[in-house]
């Protein structure tokens, strides 16, 4: 069933889409879905490829999504906190065909560009015009407004969802509920909610989820760290903060500075360290397994993670 299209023949003058000045109904929301989804599919996207969705909060970021759906692809959110180095590692690990991009990110599309070779059509939306790229205001005008033949085995559809990798680079999930929650929490009676056992030792910094092997993985890159381990120290203001336990290389001479910039280079600003420490050799056991615990757990010592 298209529970847009149902919902639009019920009220088809009500306003569906809110953006400042702009509004589209709902009888306009499905027409322009609808054409923009024939216009995707004239574009050669065809069921089940990805279509990355880089665009600011405007009527363009529900439209799109709905219209990658509706010509049966899945619909890739791109986070607008990711460096350049993360956007690429993205349009290449999810097989992206089309980008839909807003202005405040084709800087940063025009960097990563010429090494997605996977990337078939580039979109733009918003006043800037490429010679290299369609724009999302002339695929509405020669779009198809007829709806695309349903698909029964695709249900309400679904995105993917690239979350921070507990093993390294982040990790794209299909999502079409929302999932359960990852870790075991309780409140206590003053209402804070207490966070414990977190797979693979999340960090929750204003709440938002870091995931340590994701940052350990960019700064064991830097030519002057041996080995780095990454994990959550309190913060009365965020609940935790980012803390980095470098061993640089033998002879090596390093910074924190050096560290944290090095990492603002390659990664969003929220995940880049806030303090850094160096140290000789970092802990470990007789099997040579490092000992996180043994660096984190003075940082909290008498307190409990209080989110």
């Amino acid at each position: 069933m298209d529970v847009l299209a149902v919902h639009a023949d019920r009220t088809p003058g009500a306003v569906a889409l809110l953006d400042g000045d702009r509004r589209l109904t709902w009888r306009e929301y499905v027409a322009q879905r609808n054409r923009l989804a024939n216009a995707l599919r004239g574009l050669g996207l065809t069921k089940g490829e990805h279509a990355i969705v880089y665009v600011q909060n405007s009527l363009e970021a529900v439209l799109v999504p709905s219209a990658a759906r509706s010509a049966g692809a899945i619909p890739v959110p791109m986070n607008h906190r990711l460096v350049a180095d993360e956007v690429a590692y993205i349009l290449d690990h999810s097989d992206a065909r089309a980008v839909f991009v807003s202005d405040a990110f084709l800087g940063t599309v025009e960097r990563v560009r010429p090494g997605a070779g996977k990337v078939r059509s580039w979109i733009l939306v918003g006043s800037e015009r490429r010679p290299w790229a369609e724009h999302v205001d002339d695929l509405l005008k020669t779009g198809d407004p007829a709806p695309l033949p349903a698909d029964p085995t695709q249900g309400l559809g679904g995105s993917m969802i690239y979350t921070g990798g507990t093993t390294g680079r982040p990790k794209g999930a299909l999502r079409t509920a929302t999932d359960p929650t990852v870790a075991r929490r309780y409140m206590d009676d003053e209402g804070f909610v207490y966070i414990c056992d977190r797979k693979r030792d999340m960090v929750i910094s204003g709440g938002v989820n870091i995931y340590p092997a994701e940052i350990e993985d960019v700064l064991h890159r830097h030519p002057a760290i041996d080995d780095v381990a990454v994990f959550g120290v309190p913060d009365d203001d965020w609940g935790e903060r980012v803390h980095a336990a470098v061993q640089p290389r033998p002879g090596q001479a390093l910074a924190a500075d050096e560290v944290v910039a090095f990492a603002r280079l390659h990664m969003a600003d929220y995940k880049v360290p806030r303090e850094v420490s160096l140290h000789a050799e970092l802990p470990r056991d007789p099997a040579g397994k490092l000992l996180k615990r043994v660096l984190r757990d003075p940082y909290w010592a008498g307190r409990r993670a209080r989110v």
